[in-house]
């Protein structure tokens, strides 16, 4: 792939598209996370939004819930963010909050991790 984008600007337009095509599926099955859209939309980014959420230890969002009750943590961006190829965007701190409020909501986070790590996106050996 030829792009003039810094790997690191590509992997964040590349979570990015990521998160939103999680938000797709989650509406075809009947949820709309409309205040998470309204935060990516005046943050500019789901990786600006992520580190927000991340920042505040003591938060876990409606969505998350919701998302905890629907069975999807998978679709999160705690998940989202720990995937190897988007990991870098994060500091360790980020990540370690992120991890945790996955595994105390009994998410099965390494086996989960590894099945998805073991299938990497075709992009990722573009950049």
């Amino acid at each position: 792939m030829s792009t003039s984008r810094p790997p690191e600007q590509e992997r964040a337009r590349r979570f990015h598209q990521h998160v939103l095509a999680d938000v797709a599926v989650l509406k075809s099955r009947g949820y709309n996370p409309t205040g998470f859209l309204v935060m990516i939309a005046q943050g500019g980014s789901a990786v600006t939004v992520a580190k927000r959420l991340f920042s505040d230890p003591r938060h876990t969002s409606y969505g998350f819930e919701r998302l905890w009750e629907m069975g999807e943590l998978g679709r999160t961006v705690e998940f989202v963010a720990n995937l190897p190829w988007f990991s870098d965007l994060f500091t360790e701190d980020e990540l370690d909050e992120a991890r945790s409020r996955l595994i105390a909501h009994e998410f099965p986070f390494d086996e989960r991790l590894a099945i998805v790590a073991a299938h990497p996106p075709v992009w990722t050996t573009e950049l």
